[in-house]
């Protein structure tokens, strides 16, 4: 993940393939831009321009698109990931 890169933000009732709005975005799903990523070090945070795989990080950018939870995706075929 690298600062820049733009991402689906999935909400828990987005559905692969289901209807679109009048721009053509999928419903309950919106699209972001990475604007900061931050390594977590302990009680710190170290700001970075990008994150391999498998670490945790913080991503700036996110605030207006999710509200509790929400799943990040390059992909619009991902289906979201929800308390069962």
């Amino acid at each position: 993940l690298r600062v820049g890169d733009e991402l689906l933000v999935l909400g828990p009732r987005y559905e692969p393939g289901g209807a679109e709005d009048e721009l053509g975005m999928p419903a309950h799903a919106s699209k972001a831009v990475v604007r900061s990523l931050h390594l977590m070090m302990g009680r710190d945070l170290l700001d970075v321009t990008a994150v391999p795989a498998g670490c945790i990080c913080g991503i700036g950018g996110l605030d207006t698109h999710v509200l509790k939870y929400a799943t990040l995706s390059s992909s619009p075929i991902c289906r979201p990931l929800h308390f069962l």
